[in-house]
């Protein structure tokens, strides 16, 4: 991740120390950083979408862990005061910020601001001791280091990367930090001897007091457990580690690093001489790669080695070349794409060393493509992209001489190869004690078996199969990608998830209201017998009946007198027992009729017999019989039809009768008067037991107004008590 156009560090204020003395006395004390060689096993999180590795270091007594970035040289870290976007955690997943108000902490009278091609930092410039790895004495740890704590982070995955900041482990010539503060240019642009104080960039000060031969770093990486990965990535100081270098270190080939026009060394940045890819395994072909666009003099591309780039980047020109190599051209976003099943064999030679890249990283795992399709979904990102202006993610930059180098190769690169970066390129026999100048070299050996690698591809890509599980604090790493890739996916689900389950409380409750409905159905047809569903039977027998959802329930089926009814009466001559009479009593109450309706004078005089007393009158009112609205199909004044789904139906007969249960004998009587002379009234309407037995009286039609309406709208309509 390589600061853009080499901006510097800005100064509002003069660049010279704080002026506490407390600063003062611990710049001027040791700087040197312990000279013991140091294992680190380096963490794992994403940024932008693809795996990125940590290192793990304590300041201020506070643990923190910082992403690892050879593309610059700058070390800072997130500070309390930061509420950007980037320090809130936005991904599902927390930031842990730095405190710089504790002991051993001392602030400078300067600014930082550090801009790359994605993303950015600034604030306030400290010092501290930092310990590298850990606390732990055996590690590196170097006094007074100045760093960066930014209170503006912007475009950074500090949550799902699981990192706080960056160390820059870029040479110290190319630190923002100590452009400002450093006043030893001479010290700087050496990358040796500088103070710690005076620059962001922690080499100075790990390797300040190292003699030649130590002062180097070496770098291995694996990928995910699921794609074959097997054992730690490490960084180590002043030793190699065996399952990287092997046993035969001059297996590590070095290539010096290509400085500046000015002769200044400021990146890890060497020579890219060749480009191949294999294409079924048979035919080798070589990518045109032309000439150097930011070294005007060289005829090679540069390629610059970024842990912190989250993928490869080059030209264009040489890109079209190389993937069309398969018939693959750049979608209309300018990406390129391809299918995750297809193998592409990628061969990047630096400085004489020929590196093959492992399959499984030359296509990476991407959400979506817009490129062109061969008879497949263009499922995977191509681990090689444009590279892009940072004003504009759809343009080339058209001035290359902006750019530190013509290609940036990132970690899909770096894990086929154990990378060692040294000022002496000296790994055997380190004379003692003797440091002198430092002059930057690349050291390359190639990982990749491309027989095991073929098989994992096939393995992971075509047989969709699993190779090992990772994990990341107790969490599984695969879950963080997804968190990472799919943030925005994640609440569409969210949100389809709960009108999932709505739609289906709201499918249960409906079933069950009409499986209720056929159950209650199925009860009235037992307790009536055969017959009870023929409405137009009932009605012919003088048996007045309430539908509810198509159930027809006679509201006469209590009475032990048979005697009256006709030889029709669906529920047979003989009635009902004493037990299936109490059966429906409780039946009819479910649906909202009541004992005073359904009580007749058998009823009344058997519980006066058995000493059962009777609450006032019996309320045989006229609208108990008919209803506000008289049936037009029934004029025996014995039954009623009610809107028994009414939900103010129960109240309104509670609150009538506890009314009529207070009034004096002498207004009671008066309002049964009333309603016995509407009932004279009504009884001179001829019915519907005498029009069946041909005895008509008058014209049978109702003189209610309301009557045609009940006939439109069906024996359903509301009635009103």
């Amino acid at each position: 991740m390589w600061p853009f156009h080499q901006r510097r560090v800005r100064s509002s204020r003069s660049p010279t120390p704080h002026s506490g003395t407390s600063a003062s006395i611990k710049r001027q004390a040791t700087t040197s950083a312990s000279s013991n060689a140091t294992r680190i096993v380096l963490g794992r999180g994403y940024s932008n979408g693809q795996l990125t590795y940590t290192i793990p270091i304590s300041v201020g007594g506070q643990n923190l862990s910082v992403q690892m970035d050879t593309g610059s040289a700058d070390f800072w870290l997130a500070g309390n005061d930061c509420k950007t976007t980037s320090c809130k955690g936005q991904q599902g997943a927390s930031v842990t910020r730095f405190n710089q108000d504790v002991d051993g902490i001392y602030p400078l009278d300067a600014d930082f601001s550090i801009d790359y091609l994605v993303g950015g930092a600034s604030g306030p410039i400290y010092t501290g001791d930092v310990h590298i790895g850990s606390a732990d004495p055996s590690n590196v740890t170097i006094s007074s280091q100045a760093f960066g704590v930014a209170n503006d982070v912007n475009a950074e995955d500090l949550d799902v990367g699981k990192f706080s900041g960056v160390m820059g482990l870029g040479l110290p010539a190319n630190s923002l930090i100590q452009n400002t503060l450093n006043t030893t240019v001479e010290e700087g642009v050496a990358n040796s001897g500088v103070d710690p104080s005076m620059t962001g960039s922690v080499l100075g000060g790990i390797w300040q007091a190292e003699s030649q031969g130590r002062r180097f770093m070496g770098i291995g990486m694996q990928r995910l457990e699921e794609e074959g990965g097997k054992g730690d990535s490490v960084l180590t100081f002043g030793m190699h580690d065996p399952s990287y270098a092997g046993t035969d270190l001059s297996l590590i080939k070095f290539s010096p690093v290509v400085p500046d026009a000015d002769d200044v060394a400021r990146q890890w940045r060497v020579y890219l001489t060749q480009l191949t890819v294999s294409l079924n395994g048979n035919t080798t072909d070589q990518i045109p790669l032309g000439f150097s666009g930011v070294a005007s003099d060289s005829a090679y591309p540069l390629a610059l080695l970024d842990t912190a780039a989250s993928i490869n980047l080059g030209p264009t020109n040489v890109l079209n070349a190389l993937y069309g190599a398969w018939g693959i051209g750049p979608g209309t976003d300018g990406g390129y794409y391809v299918p995750c099943d297809l193998q592409m064999n990628i061969t990047v030679t630096l400085g004489g060393v020929s590196i093959p890249i492992h399959p499984l990283d030359a296509s990476l795992n991407s959400g979506s493509g817009t490129g062109q399709s061969i008879g497949g979904g263009y499922d995977c990102l191509g681990s090689f992209q444009a590279l892009k202006s940072p004003s504009t993610s759809s343009s080339s930059i058209s001035d290359a001489s902006q750019l530190p180098a013509d290609f940036i190769l990132s970690n899909s690169f770096l894990r086929s190869a154990y990378t060692v970066l040294t000022c002496d390129a000296i790994v055997t026999d380190p004379l003692p004690n003797v440091g002198g100048p430092c002059k930057p070299q690349v050291g390359l050996r190639p990982l990749v078996n491309m027989t095991k690698a073929s098989d994992e591809f096939h393995q992971v890509r075509i047989l969709k199969q699993t190779l090992g599980k990772s994990s990341l604090n107790g969490q599984d790493e695969s879950n963080v990608h997804q968190k990472a890739l799919s943030g925005g996916v994640k609440i569409v689900i969210g949100c389809v998830s709960a009108l999932v389950v709505i739609l289906i409380i709201f499918g249960l409750v409906l079933w069950g209201v009409r499986r209720q409905r056929r159950r209650l159905a199925l009860q009235d047809a037992d307790l009536a017998g055969p017959g009870i569903g023929d409405e137009k039977g009932l009605r012919a027998g003088g048996y007045q009946g309430a539908e509810d959802a198509g159930t027809v329930m006679p509201m006469r089926t209590l009475s032990k007198d048979a005697q009256n009814r006709p030889s029709s009466d669906a529920l047979g001559a003989s009635g009902l027992s004493a037990t299936q009479r109490a059966k429906a009593r409780k039946l009819q109450q479910i649906h909202g009729v009541f004992d005073d309706e359904l009580m007749l004078e058998e009823d009344e005089a058997e519980r006066t017999k058995s000493g059962e007393p009777i609450a006032g009158p019996r309320p045989m009112w006229d609208d108990d019989r008919y209803g506000p609205f008289k049936d037009p199909s029934n004029n025996d004044g014995n039954s009623s039809l009610w809107d028994i789904s009414s939900t103010g139906y129960v109240d309104a007969r509670r609150v009538k009768n506890e009314y009529l249960g207070r009034l004096p004998d002498r207004e009671r009587e008066a309002f049964l008067q009333r309603n016995q002379d509407h009932d004279n009234d009504q009884a001179q309407s001829p019915s519907l037991e005498q029009q069946v037995e041909g005895r008509p009286d008058e014209d049978p039609e109702p003189s209610h107004p309301r009557g045609p309406a009940r006939e439109r709208h069906g024996s359903n309509t509301p009635l009103l008590l």
